[in-house]
């Protein structure tokens, strides 16, 4: 399969153009972009933007609702309830990411509890998220798969709970501490010295600073796809 390079702005544009033309709403479908390009950044290519195509599928035969009513409500200081109405399920994370992180920045901890939802992406890009606005997070989902029946409804659950680490230690020290455990990881004797023990995420995260300096690699068919729907 051969690849091409993008930008990482040019396809987040591309992919936000493709799923508005497949009737989202413009600022609903940056939520969902973003997301699909950081798995792209990532390496996740398989949860990436080639899964527009797929989900854009789902909505032509009414598995997904594109013009879905994300609903929000505070049920608690540190609670919400997220009522997807079987919208886009990276939209739906996104959504229930966004409550959780207000609550947080409230109380400390936030968690945010989100159903009726679809495919969601991959939690990596979310737990990114996350840690750049300054929180530790835990998240996960169920899932179930679509290719028999793309007109059912997942009705798929996601939740998300992020903690404000700056109310439990001093952010230098708590940095300092985990900056040793890892130094500790690290320095555990390999069981092939041509291959030294890494931390998860370090493939990931050096592959996501590469392909922001030079471009991200996607499979040129997918591309090509992406452009179409996009009606460029």
């Amino acid at each position: 399969m051969t690849d091409a390079v993008i930008g990482e702005e040019d396809l987040s544009l591309l992919a936000t153009q493709a799923l508005v033309s497949g009737g989202m709403r413009a600022e609903d479908a940056q939520r969902v972009a973003r997301v699909l390009v950081l798995a792209d950044l990532f390496g996740l290519r398989t949860h990436g933007v080639s899964r527009v195509a797929q989900y854009l599928d789902r909505v032509r035969v009414g598995g997904i609702d594109a013009q879905a009513e994300v609903a929000t409500s505070r049920v608690a200081p540190g609670l919400s309830l997220v009522d997807g109405a079987n919208g886009m399920g990276s939209l739906v994370g996104m959504r229930a990411l966004e409550a959780a992180l207000d609550s947080a920045r409230e109380v400390g901890i936030g968690a945010a509890f989100a159903r009726a939802s679809n495919h969601f992406g991959p939690i990596m890009p979310y737990a990114l998220i996350a840690a750049e606005a300054g929180f530790a997070s835990i998240i996960g989902t169920n899932a179930t798969t679509w290719d028999k029946q793309p007109e059912a409804h997942q009705d798929l659950g996601h939740f998300f709970i992020l903690i404000d680490t700056t109310r439990l230690a001093d952010p230098k020290d708590l940095a300092r501490r985990v900056g040793d455990f890892k130094d500790i990881i690290r320095s555990t004797p390999a069981a092939d010295p041509e291959k030294p023990v890494r931390l998860p995420g370090d493939m990931e995260f050096a592959l996501l600073h590469r392909q922001r300096r030079d471009g991200i690699a996607v499979a040129a068919e997918d591309l090509a796809a992406l452009t179409a729907l996009a009606g460029r």
